[in-house]
């Protein structure tokens, strides 16, 4: 919506700061943008790109519990993430009552990968959201792990629970969205108030979409600093970056989470956050401090384990806490705290790694940040690179009407706020090892059983709904009382 409402928003932005820039430059929407678009100006500066002569301002805002204020104060409805309000054109009414907008006749520069992070299919099997996509990782990740329903709950409370006390601490108790430290145990139980959202996630467990969060940094070059007087003690330089596409979402069928043929890994994060530390000539035993993108704790336990650090490391995995906690605004949190707490007295010479992920993790990027010096210019790993070791994994098949005996692969359970909705599949028919996606048949029973016990590797017949619009599983040796 805000690009409909600020066509160029760098250009609003320097209006309203009074500043004459040469170069607006803009990023699609992601959480990876932020991180992407300061090592694409680190690069820029290294290599006298025209428009980098002074200085560049970076800045992300995130504004929707005032959306979210508005609408239910003038209209009485829920705004909700992914979904907007029922009945409402939220564009019109946040011009009309917050002054919102501005079309100044230009557009910017503009970089990044698509919007678009699911397809036809997927959306006719109630794959929407982040919050129906990243539960999927969750069950793998369990199956993966070879953990227990109830051992692995209790892992993924545990490290969600650290998170807590970094947003609760420091710097970071001032800006996040919810300071409040919590035990393993309130992460991990359902409750009124951590009700389950897409099993295997409680809410406190999932993203703080709903917030209002903003943050900025200067980039510039060494000479122009020292021209500008700007003490070095507030310089932080970067040392690497890297960034790439869990595929294409008009070439490459693997954009799309149901066309993954793996989901306990990704790729694209893999690429990004080894390129980044490539770029920097590190490995992560000489990085002291690390902010992997935490939207949901899938994520986070694939960044540790793709540079193969326990999910308990004693450097701790995030300097803000996450976003189900400090709360979603991207990579703009991440890097402001990485590098005010790289600034601190007693951290001066270490390294951080940032990580940044959009979309269904679709799209990633990662730096290394340090107010040690380089010993040479700053040298991406270029996205060609990076992104050709994705792409050159191979591409499972696909079946868009599976039909036969099958296997589940993972799932997630969705809830409402009365109790589960829907059951979303990814499975494998047994007679090709083609991939699909589908739902399991309406079952209250079938969802208790899914989430009291593991499902995945369990058999079963692959059809056609009804109405032939979705795929239905329905397992094996299980009586059901439901409709399809």
């Amino acid at each position: 919506m805000s690009t409909v409402l600020w066509p160029n928003q760098p250009a609003s932005l320097a209006k309203a700061l009074g500043i004459d820039a040469s170069v607006h430059h803009q990023r699609c929407r992601g959480g990876d943008g932020p991180q992407a678009t300061t090592t694409l100006m680190a690069q820029r500066i290294a290599s006298g790109h025209v428009g980098t002569e002074g200085l560049i301002l970076l800045s992300g805002a995130m504004a929707a519990n005032t959306l979210r204020a508005v609408v239910r104060q003038a209209a009485g409805e829920e705004l909700r993430p992914y979904e907007g309000a029922r009945g409402v054109d939220v564009q019109k009414l946040v011009r009309e009552r917050l002054g919102w907008g501005e079309d100044l006749g230009s557009l910017p520069e503009f970089s990044g990968t698509s919007e678009v992070f699911n397809n036809e299919q997927e959306r006719r099997h109630g794959l929407h959201a982040p919050v129906d996509a990243y539960p999927l990782y969750e069950s793998r990740l369990r199956h993966a792990y070879g953990h227990g329903i109830e051992e692995h709950q209790r892992h993924v409370a545990e490290i969600m629970s650290r998170f807590t006390k970094v947003a609760a601490s420091g710097f970071n108790a001032g800006c996040a969205w919810h300071p409040l430290e919590r035990s393993s145990g309130e992460i991990a139980t359902p409750s009124p108030r951590n009700r389950w959202v897409g099993w295997p996630y409680t809410k406190y467990m999932n993203a703080s979409a709903t917030v209002d969060h903003s943050a900025s940094w200067l980039m510039c070059s060494v000479a122009t600093a020292e021209r500008l007087g700007i003490p070095e003690e507030k310089w932080v330089y970067v040392h690497g970056g890297a960034y790439a596409n869990q595929g294409d979402p008009r070439s490459r069928p693997t954009w799309f989470v149901s066309r993954w043929g793996e989901h306990s890994r990704i790729p694209a994060m893999e690429a990004a956050l080894r390129g980044a530390l490539a770029s920097a000539r590190l490995t992560a035993d000489r990085v002291q401090h690390f902010d992997f993108y935490a939207c949901f704790p899938s994520v986070v336990q694939m960044a540790a384990d793709c540079l193969g650090l326990p999910h308990d490391d004693p450097r701790g995995l995030t300097v803000t806490g996450g976003l189900p906690y400090y709360g979603q605004c991207g990579t703009v949190s991440s890097i402001a705290a990485m590098l005010q707490a790289l600034r601190l007295p007693e951290n001066r010479g270490h390294f951080g790694l940032v990580s940044g992920n959009g979309g269904l993790g679709q799209k990633h990027a990662a730096g290394v940040y340090s107010t040690a010096a380089p010993d040479r210019a700053f040298q991406e790993v270029p996205w060609a690179k990076t992104q050709a070791k994705v792409d050159a994994l191979p591409v499972a098949p696909f079946a868009d009407s599976p039909r036969g005996a099958a296997e589940i692969l993972t799932y997630c359970v969705k809830h409402g706020r009365q109790g589960p909705l829907d059951c979303i599949v990814i499975g494998k028919l047994r007679s090709t090892g083609a991939h699909f996606i589908a739902n399991t048949p309406r079952s209250p029973e079938l969802f208790s059983d899914m989430m009291s016990s593991e499902w995945i590797g369990r058999t079963g017949t692959v059809a056609a709904s009804p109405d032939g619009r979705r795929n239905i599983f329905t397992p094996d040796g299980v009586p059901l009382r439901s409709r399809v």
